[in-house]
């Protein structure tokens, strides 16, 4: 039996923990994603939408993608963690 991983989070940095987490274990670990929200917005493109050179929907997206990496995707919100 695999050992299982759970990523509270998909912004930028939960994003890239859950996808290198995967590529790193076995197939037995299952990596999981949570997340309250159903799309991400790369956070640096934040300085176009400042100066008005971009919209929101030029850089956000949904983080849907992340199941065709082998990560399971949980949208809600955390309320309590207990390791046991």
């Amino acid at each position: 039996m695999g050992r299982t991983v759970i990523v509270l989070g998909v912004g930028l940095g939960g994003l890239v923990a859950a996808k290198t987490l995967r590529k790193m274990l076995p197939d037995s670990d299952h990596v999981i994603a949570v997340d309250r929200a159903d799309t991400h917005f790369f956070p640096p493109s934040l300085l176009w939408l400042m100066v008005g050179d971009r919209k929101p929907k030029d850089f956000t997206r949904s983080i849907d993608w992340l199941t065709n990496c082998g990560v399971e995707l949980r949208h809600g919100n955390v309320t309590r963690i207990d390791p046991s």
